[in-house]
């Protein structure tokens, strides 16, 4: 929340209440209520975002990028041409149309970068994995009973996949560009640093019940 004041990140904001949500659903607590409060959560982000003039320029690039080229319907752009460009193999390595137009395209872009780079079935198979990512943590959570344990699978999880999905979603062209990395893809070692935490706190709870077992037969 500091961090936050400090300088305003709206899309970090919006993936930390959804990991709180996440959490305590999975602690148990009634979802009825949890609901209520999410919803006025994200409508308290929506109108702070709104009297922010850089959010709304990104929405207004990405609603009509041909009009915003000095923005980041500039980069809207790019990513369109990366799109249209890719094959299922991909244009090789250093042959790239449209990184050379993106502010950061080892951070923020990396994804399409991969897709242009590589092709659709590499970046297919970077989707693929973060999705399995997530099933790992819900089946995690689904096999303990304490709900201490299940919470924090769940939001450990959540915290891993959610960054992978939103870049996805922005590379893709889905979301206006917000700025969120690909946790160990992109160059962020401060993410490399936070998935692994995450990596080992949802494995620590997949074996967890399996060290109760032995511990109470020995």
């Amino acid at each position: 929340m500091l961090t936050f004041v400090a300088q305003p990140d709206f899309s970090a904001a919006a993936i930390t209440a959804f990991v709180m949500f996440v959490a305590l659903a999975g602690a148990g607590l009634d979802t009825r209520r949890l609901v209520p409060a999410a919803a006025g959560a994200l409508l308290v982000l929506v109108l702070l975002a709104s009297r922010f003039g850089y959010v709304s320029g990104r929405v207004s690039g990405f609603l009509a990028p041909e009009s915003d080229r000095r923005g980041k319907g500039y980069e809207v752009l790019a990513l369109a041409r990366a799109q249209a460009s890719a094959t299922p193999t991909g244009v090789g390595l250093g042959h790239g149309v449209a990184r050379h137009h993106l502010s950061s395209p080892g951070s923020d872009y990396v994804f399409a970068v991969v897709t242009e780079e590589l092709g659709r079935r590499a970046a297919a198979a970077v989707a693929a994995a973060w999705l399995a990512i997530g099933a790992g943590a819900v089946l995690a959570a689904r096999g303990t009973r304490e709900p201490r344990l299940r919470a924090a699978a769940l939001g450990a999880g959540v915290a891993a996949v959610a960054p992978a999905a939103l870049h996805i979603a922005v590379c893709q062209g889905w979301l206006p560009i917000i700025g969120v990395s690909m946790p160990l893809l992109s160059y962020d070692p401060a993410a490399a640093v936070a998935a692994g935490a995450e990596f080992g706190l949802v494995a620590a709870v997949a074996l967890a019940p399996r060290v109760g077992v032995q511990s109470k037969g020995a």
